[in-house]
């Protein structure tokens, strides 16, 4: 959707924001500042599902999914209870409220789940990008 305005009503947007960032609270009250930033982020961490809904509708393609994620991962061959010590120091990690509050500040949303479930992960996207990197003739070189 696109918004119907002329100069002057963008002229006087322009205005007004000016004046509410030089002449109010925001440009002298840190805390006031802080607060409404933390309001904002609360905000869109409630309401992520409709504004990546309105992101792919808006630039996107519905149905298409392409999702940044992270693993720890180690060499094939490691035993498996050093596997299950470190996946156990991981899920530990991911549980303190200093992490969630770190992880939630940058938009993380942590999926913790059995080591084999990043086994399979990582098959899934091979096969899932297969096509697009042949297509593109991404070589991983430069």
């Amino acid at each position: 959707m696109t918004a119907d305005a002329s100069h002057d009503d963008i002229r006087d947007a322009i205005s007004a924001a000016r004046r509410a960032f030089d002449e109010t609270a925001w440009a002298t009250d840190h805390e006031f500042r802080a607060n409404a930033i933390r309001q904002l982020a609360d905000a869109m961490v409630e309401d992520k599902e409709v504004l990546r809904e309105v992101l792919v509708a808006e630039a996107g393609v519905p149905g298409c999914e392409a999702a940044l994620w992270t693993a720890i991962v180690v060499p094939a061959g490691v035993p498996a209870d050093i596997i299950k010590k470190l996946h156990a120091a991981v899920l530990a990690a991911v549980a303190t409220p200093e992490i969630q509050q770190a992880l939630t500040i940058q938009g993380v949303d942590p999926e913790p789940g059995p080591p084999e479930a990043v086994s399979e992960r990582i098959k899934a996207d091979i096969v899932k990008w297969k096509d697009v990197v042949t297509a593109a003739k991404i070589t991983g070189t430069q």
